[in-house]
């Protein structure tokens, strides 16, 4: 919870499970440039994203229509000095 408050967080998507639509929520504690990056159990990258983003809570919003299929997926958020990663699951 602290964490949510002052510094980097990732948070679990939602929904959870989805079907092709989620969203990431996060928090940075400095303007930086983020990316995203969701992967398959095996590692192989599905869908990333690159963009800067203002101190402060955010929503990335990901649609994966067409590109994945249901399982257990893993999504991954990266800065100059911070990663973090989530499991999810996708119906």
């Amino acid at each position: 919870a602290e964490l949510a408050n002052y510094g980097y967080y990732l948070g679990q998507n939602h929904p959870n499970p989805f079907i092709e639509n989620t969203s990431i929520v996060f928090r940075l504690p400095v303007d930086e440039q983020v990316s995203f990056e969701f992967l398959d159990m095996q590692g192989r990258l599905i869908e990333t994203y690159t963009g800067f983003y203002k101190a402060g809570n955010h929503c990335y919003e990901l649609n994966l229509k067409g590109k994945i299929k249901p399982g257990v997926y893993l999504y991954r958020m990266k800065t100059a000095c911070f990663i973090d990663s989530r499991m999810c699951t996708v119906q």
